[in-house]
């Protein structure tokens, strides 16, 4: 399943020793992910269209506007099963007894990690942060994309509507 996820820790292999991180930093790092191609995509676009020095049309900076918006998008049903096995992960504990002693449960990700014992990482930083993930991601990133379907909605299938001309001019390529 590690194929279909796109995970920044599966495409550098050889770095996995030299960058070897604690489950809550893993955790904290995935989740800023996201953000941080947000930003650096909103920036992006920010200067290509207002750093330009030639006039440009108002369909061109239309386009180019939208753009940010999509790529936005892609990289976000990209990112979303790996960020959701990663969050979803923090709720695995896996029963461990040592001899006569009562069963203690263990992170599945990290066994140094006890679960559910009060005062650990995993009550204390991990769970909260999980919590947090899943609000923010698994409930917030699909509502955004209904809420950008039901934006614009009128121009999905209307073949007159000028940003469905816009799209399928983006399609083919015909702005640089």
């Amino acid at each position: 399943m590690s194929f279909v996820n796109f995970d920044l820790a599966y495409a550098m292999p050889f770095a996995s020793c030299r960058l070897s991180l604690q489950y809550q930093d893993k955790l904290i790092l995935h989740m800023a992910t996201p953000l941080a191609f947000y930003i650096s995509i909103q920036i992006a676009q920010f200067i290509a269209v207002r750093c330009r020095k030639s006039k440009k049309s108002k369909l061109k900076l239309l386009a180019q506007s939208n753009v940010g918006g999509t790529i936005v998008l892609q990289l976000g049903m990209l990112l979303y099963p790996s960020l959701m096995t990663r969050v979803f992960s923090a709720f695995r504990c896996f029963p461990v007894q040592q001899g006569k002693e009562a069963v203690k449960y263990f992170l599945e990700g990290d066994f140094s990690i006890e679960c559910f014992a009060s005062n650990s990482l995993h009550v204390s930083l991990i769970v909260p942060l999980a919590v947090v993930a899943i609000v923010i991601y698994t409930v917030g990133f699909p509502s955004f994309v209904i809420y950008e379907l039901w934006r614009h909605r009128s121009s999905l299938y209307d073949h007159n509507h000028p940003q469905f001309l816009l799209t399928n001019l983006r399609k083919f390529n015909m702005f640089p």
